[in-house]
């Protein structure tokens, strides 16, 4: 075969992925009520507990299956370590334009051709190299993906945080991401106690953890009507006595006192 097909097939497979997504954006174009062969400007915000806005302004040109996705009026880096370098924000992107297409397309660089991303420098997701960002790609890049669908109009928003929960000493150490919920859409519910979008992980066995377990389930809230049912804010939540070792526990989070977080759809 030789170099020169490999080389021709690994064009085929970006060539197939930028199809894909340039005819996922014409169709997110007319259902947001873009006229044929125009451009228009959808928009998207969240906030962080902080305070600190994530803005997006996506520009969809119809005829070309091109985008821009310009999130100016982001907030600055902070001093905390809720930062996210522009990789995490170009990887939420990616993210969703595969969910959007609706088939199984190989993750490559093709995807992201039909699109431009512009990142303001000095803000929180674009901070400087000695900006902290530890939790940039477990906290703000779930938050940021939950803006770009929003501003697609695609599905409400999810708990909007891994929630990651450690605990150990210099014998073992334990990790999870606690689940939250998922957000609504045009034609389906939202759902409680389930991990979402880049937690991409599912529950560790309590048997495993080394801790006494006096519950482990879901946290029933009352919840105001909408459209569709929304996830339930507090959710999947463990709760421990102790450990024999008397390890310290750390909880990484957001959102979690939050009112549910929504989006007004369909357009």
């Amino acid at each position: 075969m030789g170099l020169p097909v490999v080389h021709a097939y690994m064009y085929h497979i970006q060539a197939a992925a930028e199809g894909s997504v340039r005819g996922m954006l014409r169709e997110r174009a007319v259902l947001a009520g873009i006229t044929s062969g125009g451009v228009g400007t959808l928009f998207g915000s969240d906030r962080m507990d902080d305070g600190s806005p994530i803005n997006l302004a996506l520009t969809l040109d119809s005829a070309a299956g091109t985008a821009i996705f310009d999130f100016s009026g982001t907030g600055p880096q902070v001093w905390g370590n809720t930062n996210a370098p522009r990789a995490v924000t170009y990887s939420a992107v990616l993210y969703c334009l595969r969910c959007l297409v609706g088939m199984d397309i190989p993750l490559n660089q093709g995807a992201l051709t039909p699109c431009r991303i512009i990142i303001p420098e000095g803000s929180i997701l674009h901070p400087a190299p000695t900006a902290a960002v530890v939790g940039g790609n477990v906290l703000t890049s779930q938050r940021v993906v939950d803006v770009i669908l929003r501003a697609f109009g695609a599905a409400a928003a999810s708990s909007g945080c891994m929630n990651n929960l450690t605990f150990g000493d210099a014998a073992f150490g334990f990790y999870e991401t606690i689940c939250g919920g998922a957000g609504a859409g045009p034609g389906w519910h939202g759902a409680s106690g389930v991990h979402t979008h880049m937690t991409n992980t599912r529950i560790t066995d309590p048997e495993v953890s080394r801790v006494v377990v006096t519950c482990y389930c879901v946290r029933r809230r009352d919840k105001r009507p909408f459209l569709q049912r929304q996830q339930h804010t507090h959710c999947t939540v463990p709760f421990f006595s102790s450990s024999d070792s008397g390890a310290p526990l750390s909880s990484f989070t957001e959102a979690i006192h939050s009112p549910l977080r929504k989006i007004g759809w369909p357009r």
